[in-house]
């Protein structure tokens, strides 16, 4: 087994109050997402099209993905009987206590991206060729962040080149493997 690669999920901690931990799975999605962004550039340059109105809508889509994410967890732990952890409004937004929701995330980061092409005027199909193969490479990058979190993995293995999954992140039904 691959026991070695055990990399710690925060990256640093920025002095702050009590600390405050930037992890690396919200750096891996940045860089993901940057790239990603860049890819998209040099295409919409390529196809002669206004490359500010991808940053525009990029900025609004992201913000947008990501207001999603969290509003879909959230709505998922509320159904699963969880809602008692939201007292408050501030609870909803509080990342620190939960996470996202990449299904949600990619469907709010649609809907407001056609949204704004639309209200550009834009064409909608041009941005969708270069967003296709701008999100996968975001998500390809992004994953390695699940990588890191201990997420996203298959069943137990004594194969030479299995990664060893920590229990307190296992499912339940491979926590005592």
């Amino acid at each position: 087994m691959l026991d070695a690669i055990n990399i710690e999920r925060v990256a640093f901690t920025i002095p702050i109050g009590d600390g405050f931990p930037v992890y690396w799975y919200g750096i891996i999605i940045t860089i993901g997402i940057a790239i990603g962004a860049f890819w998209a550039s040099r295409e919409i340059e390529r196809r002669k099209q206004n490359v500010d109105e991808l940053y525009n809508g990029l900025i609004i889509v992201v913000f947008a993905g990501y207001l999603f994410a969290r509003l879909a967890y959230v709505l998922l732990d509320v159904i699963a009987g969880r809602g008692a952890l939201y007292a408050s409004i501030w609870d909803v937004f509080n990342i620190r206590a939960g996470g996202v929701n990449i299904l949600g995330g990619f469907i709010g980061a649609a809907l407001i991206g056609i949204w704004y092409i639309r209200w550009r005027r834009l064409n909608v199909w041009h941005y969708a060729d270069v967003a296709g193969p701008a999100l996968l490479i975001a998500q390809g990058i992004g994953r390695w962040g699940n990588f890191i979190n201990q997420e996203l993995y298959g069943p137990p293995t004594e194969l030479p080149w299995g990664v060893h999954i920590d229990a307190a992140y296992r499912l339940y039904q491979y926590a005592d493997i």
